[in-house]
């Protein structure tokens, strides 16, 4: 008998696929269930309990405290093995699927959307906070679920930051700002991001990191020409990127460690100036050849798999790039 680790977003997308046939962000609710409640999703896998580190690179499993990694035995393998998204799915397809549906999860769920639900005094504080944003160059917002259409307002503003979790919203006007450079929304609950960013035709940064409803970047991000930046680390639900990505021309730094992400379009070859790429992930094995091309790229991050995998034909593409294993 063998051991099976996987992280807790591998976790959430496998009882979303049972419970809705499809992965879903509403399943980070998985998070909260007990051993008693999430091992029947997992048969015939046992699931023993969360991995806690404790020194000298030990692990022990428990049972109460939830970790990043879950652990569960296994009669049909031998060793400790940690499981892709990718694996877990071809080990349990054709398992038969026991009825258990976690009557807690569905709760969990529910008062989750209640608490994204928009009111008006969430309306009413965030045109508080427009108000006192005046001719600043840098629009703060803390902790707003919306993003209003500014109006005259914000003529100013270089940078709009959205503080702390819980954003939803983004009007479309946002990105139509004049002198807009750069957002900054981090830990936002924003699913994707608008198609009307095409409009931010001075866009130099798109900062999404730890958004954890993210699902997705629009096509229309390949008419945001000036844009140097995008960083969508720790965006776990985030599965593709549009091919429109190979048309940012000027983009230097992509940032998507800790992402659902099992593949690159090939068009990512077109981003001639890129520098800086990391994409540390558990799903992603193959890489794009079209990487190859990029002879700017001066670092590249990642995970065990696509590393082990690639990093042979990288380092000969691109003698002068610093390749990093993590995991």
């Amino acid at each position: 008998m063998g051991q099976i680790i996987i992280n807790a977003p591998t976790a959430w997308r496998w009882v979303s696929t049972v419970e809705k046939g499809e992965a879903h962000p509403d399943y980070v609710e998985v998070y909260e269930l007990s051993v008693r409640d999430l091992g029947p999703y997992f048969a015939p896998l046992t699931f023993e309990g969360w991995l806690e580190n404790y020194g000298a690179g030990k692990t022990k499993v428990q049972t109460k405290a939830k970790t990043w990694r879950l652990a569960f035995s296994y009669d049909a393998v031998d060793g400790d093995h940690a499981w892709s998204f990718a694996e877990l799915s071809a080990a349990l397809a054709s398992a038969p699927r026991p009825a258990h549906r976690a009557k807690r999860l569905a709760t969990l769920i529910e008062k989750a959307a209640a608490k994204r639900a928009i009111t008006d005094k969430d309306r009413a504080k965030v045109e508080k906070q427009l108000a006192k944003v005046g001719a600043a160059s840098t629009a703060n917002f803390d902790e707003v679920k919306l993003l209003p259409d500014p109006g005259k307002a914000l003529q100013a503003a270089e940078y709009v930051v959205a503080n702390g979790v819980g954003l939803l919203q983004v009007h479309d006007a946002i990105f139509a700002l004049p002198k807009l450079a750069g957002v900054f929304f981090e830990h936002s609950l924003l699913e994707t991001v608008p198609d009307a960013v095409a409009d931010a035709s001075g866009l130099k940064y798109l900062h999404l990191a730890n958004s954890s409803r993210l699902q997705a970047l629009p096509e229309s991000i390949g008419k945001c020409s000036a844009l140097e930046s995008i960083d969508a680390s720790n965006c776990y639900w985030l599965a593709r990127l549009p091919e429109a990505i190979g048309e940012l021309a000027a983009l230097k730094t992509l940032k998507l460690s800790s992402t659902a992400l099992d593949a690159l379009p090939d068009s990512i070859g077109r981003c001639s100036a890129l520098e800086t790429l990391e994409l540390a992930n558990e799903e992603l094995v193959e890489l794009p050849r079209s990487l190859g091309k990029i002879k700017s790229l001066e670092a590249i991050k990642l995970g065990a798999r696509a590393h082990d995998h690639n990093a042979q034909w990288l380092k000969k593409a691109l003698p002068k790039c610093k390749l990093t294993r993590s995991g």
